[in-house]
């Protein structure tokens, strides 16, 4: 379960490197995957109780299916770990990589790969 005092959930990444993180939760014996990434701490990139993945600025880069569950199950109820820290050169190619591995678009909670996205404006937000 999350622990949004915890220190993995505090820490902040290097500078000139960004964290590919992965929330999942096991519902029915189905695994739901998300995958993103953040220069920012979690804390800071998910806000109170995941509120930041609820109402995205403009909902332009919202993530729907992770908002229902959050809103459904709470945002708590969700495991979480850091995948890796990455050079902020290497950050949408790592973040393909794992979205890719757990299919996290067709059978997980993201909306896109970050390959297909507007990188400029994500990097100014995350």
């Amino acid at each position: 379960m999350l622990d949004q005092t915890s220190k993995l959930f505090t820490k902040r990444p290097k500078s000139g490197k960004v964290f590919i993180y992965h929330y999942w939760i096991i519902l029915d014996g189905i695994t739901y995957h998300y995958i993103g990434s953040t220069k920012n701490s979690l804390k800071d990139r998910s806000g109170s109780n995941g509120i930041n993945y609820i109402t995205e600025r403009n909902n332009k880069y919202g993530c729907p299916k992770f908002a229902q569950l959050i809103l459904g199950y709470g945002f708590t109820n969700f495991n979480v770990e850091i995948l890796e820290e990455v050079p902020e050169n290497d950050r949408f190619i790592r973040e393909d990589y794992y979205i890719d591995l757990y299919d996290a678009v067709n059978a997980g909670l993201n909306k896109m790969r970050s390959s297909t996205y507007d990188r400029a404006a994500a990097l100014s937000m995350y």
